[in-house]
C-alpha cells in the first residue's frame, strides 16, 4: 500500500484487475460477479496511517496527510478497472462502514437468500489498528533500529480497548 516513505502508492490496489482475471480464468464458470466494500476516504486514510506505522514508517498524522491528501482516494477508478476486467459480470459496491448493519443482505447477495441467515458475522476485528497510546509509543521511538518491531510491540502493549481508545485523527 505504501512506498518506503509512507506515500500511498498511486492507483490504489494496482494488481486488482490482474488478480480478478486470473481467478476468473482459473474458475472458468462464466462471468464472475464481484462484490466490493469500499471505505469512506477519511476512514480509509486513518486505517492506512496505522498500516504505515505498522510497516515501519514512524511519521506524524499531519505529515502523513500532507503526503497523502484525501482527494487521492479515488474509488471510482478502482471500480472502473474492476468493471472492465475480462471475466467480470456484475459488480456490487457497498460502503464498508455499513457492513455490520447490512451483513445479512451482503451474504444474501453473495450466496443467496437461503444461506445468508445461517452465517454469523465475526465478533472481533481481524486486523485491529493502533490505539492513541500505541501511536504515541511508535512516534516516541521513531529513531529505533526496528520501527516495525516497535509498532508490533506497541499494538500488543496498548491494544484498542476500553482502556486504550482507537486513534481518531
Amino acid at each position: 500500500m505504501h512506498d518506503s516513505q509512507a506515500n500511498i502508492i498511486s492507483q490504489l490496489y494496482p494488481k486488482t484487475a490482474e488478480r480478478i482475471a486470473a481467478l476468473s480464468s482459473a474458475v472458468d464458470a462464466g462471468p464472475m460477479d464481484v462484490c466490493i466494500g469500499l471505505r469512506d476516504p477519511v476512514s480509509f486514510l486513518k486505517s492506512a496511517y496505522s498500516q504505515a506505522l505498522m510497516g515501519g514508517n514512524p511519521v506524524t498524522f499531519s505529515d502523513y496527510l500532507s503526503k497523502n491528501p484525501l482527494d487521492q482516494i479515488y474509488w471510482l477508478g478502482l471500480v472502473t478497472r474492476v468493471r472492465s476486467t475480462a471475466g467480470v459480470g456484475r459488480v456490487t459496491v457497498w460502503a464498508f462502514e455499513n457492513y455490520k448493519w447490512r451483513f445479512h443482505k451482503i451474504c444474501g447477495a453473495l450466496m443467496g437468500d437461503l444461506v445468508n441467515m445461517r452465517i454469523l458475522p465475526m465478533q472481533n476485528h481481524v486486523h485491529r489498528g493502533l490505539s492513541e497510546a500505541a501511536v504515541a509509543r511508535v512516534l516516541s521511538q521513531s529513531g529505533a533500529d526496528d520501527p516495525r518491531g516497535v509498532a508490533v510491540e506497541a499494538r500488543s502493549t496498548y491494544p484498542v480497548s476500553d482502556q486504550y481508545i482507537p486513534r481518531e485523527r
